[in-house]
């Protein structure tokens, strides 16, 4: 049997990220080459300049096609930015059997009749995505084929973006002659690779914290019923430190990794950090740590209080907590400011072993791939539920060992 080999893609704010995988039984992916390489050109997860943002696709793409010894010729994309949205829709179906019982026919009449709410013309869409059916008075019923009833209802929630936003994208794989097979919101993608079933199921809200974006998702019974995106990220509490302190960009992004603390940390709050005059272009001075902790501390509580705002009650039904992925998962403390900020439980989220195999990179941590390895996990699972379908991407390969096409 040919193998499944799968491209996917992300072109971050802060890196552009390229995963070649195979999937195997059980919809589990092993990882055959990574590349990972800065991102020019990207702005709040938007391309503004596409000839830069090419240079770091063509370097990622190179590095992830030497290690898997493969072409690629298409890909799946993730995206993220604040021109993604959701939107509910609904459909009505009278139940029409003489006997009173929904059928699968029903159900797949009512999805079609649902699918007519959906947003077009400048909206592209992402995701159609089901929540619940409503039986007569019965509500959130997973699936009511057999149940008798007269008036079946559906719940859906549409996930789209801007088409010119999408395009751009699209246009930067066209000038290396690589086909997009399709596209996926990225905290989605990311939750696919994190997530377990017990957590979908007892309510969880995943954020991931980005470069240039804020993404976020929520379940609640085993149902997406919010999600989002913001033109917020870790590149604007970078941003801050070198405004507050008069700094380098660079110098700022290093004193959020080495020194930063999403809380003000007593235990360190007292200590001063040096600055030579080589960095700061004057005289050598010094800055507290109280003082960086204070400017990171209001730009993500800022942050967070986007998605708790837009969250609102569903905060409530999310008994597992908080889940970050995204490079800024990591910052000390984050899970106290969170627990500050939402009143919940936070942990960090990194890609399950059971889902996928060799991603580990010394260039970047799990969480920070989590949305790459989520879209190679969705494919493999979809596939994995319909076989007679075939992979979904097609690669050339360079020995002829006879890849899947």
């Amino acid at each position: 049997m040919a193998r499944s080999i799968v491209a996917v893609l992300e072109i971050g704010t802060s890196n552009t990220v390229v995963l070649i995988g195979e999937a195997m039984e059980g919809g589990r992916v092993r990882v055959l080459g990574k590349g990972i390489a800065r991102t020019a050109g990207v702005r709040k997860g938007l391309i503004i300049e596409p000839k830069q943002a090419s240079a770091g696709l063509a370097s990622a793409l190179k590095q992830a096609e030497d290690a898997a010894d493969v072409t690629v010729g298409e890909v799946l994309l993730a995206v993220s930015g604040s021109h993604i949205a959701a939107t509910p829709g609904e459909g009505r179906l009278p139940v029409r059997a003489t006997d009173g019982k929904v059928t699968r026919d029903d159900l797949e009449e009512i999805r079609e009749l649902a699918r007519e709410t959906q947003p077009s013309g400048e909206r592209a869409m992402l995701h159609t995505i089901p929540q619940f059916y409503r039986l007569d008075d019965m509500d959130n019923l997973p699936n009511p084929v057999g149940m008798r009833g007269k008036q079946l209802q559906l719940a859906m929630l549409f996930i789209h973006g801007q088409r010119a936003r999408l395009d751009d994208a699209q246009d930067l794989l066209r000038e290396r002659t690589i086909d997009m097979r399709g596209i996926n919101f990225s905290a989605l993608a990311a939750a696919s690779a994190v997530l377990t079933p017990e957590q979908r199921g007892h309510g969880v809200a995943l954020v991931d914290l980005g470069g240039g974006t804020t993404n976020y998702v929520v379940y609640r019974n085993n149902v997406i019923v919010s999600v989002g995106s913001f033109g917020v990220g870790g590149d604007h509490v970078t941003n801050d430190i070198a405004q507050a302190f008069s700094l380098p960009v660079n110098k700022a992004e290093e004193l959020k990794l080495s020194d930063g603390c999403a809380v003000i940390d007593p235990q360190r709050s007292a200590r001063r950090i040096e600055l030579p005059a080589s960095v700061v272009a004057a005289a050598a001075r010094s800055i507290s740590v109280k003082a960086l902790h204070t400017v990171i501390e209001a730009r993500l509580r800022e942050t967070l209080g986007l998605v708790r705002d837009q969250v609102g009650p569903e905060l409530r039904h999310a008994g597992a907590g908080l889940v970050f992925t995204g490079g800024g998962a990591y910052l000390p403390q984050l899970d106290e400011l969170a627990a500050r900020v939402f009143g919940m439980r936070a942990q960090i989220g990194e890609p399950l072993p059971q889902y996928i195999e060799n991603l580990r990179d010394d260039r970047l941590r799990p969480a920070a791939l989590a949305t790459v390895s989520g879209l190679l996990i969705r494919n493999a699972q979809m596939r994995d539920a319909d076989t007679a379908s075939g992979p979904m991407i097609s690669l050339v390969d360079k020995l002829k060992k006879g890849f899947g096409r």
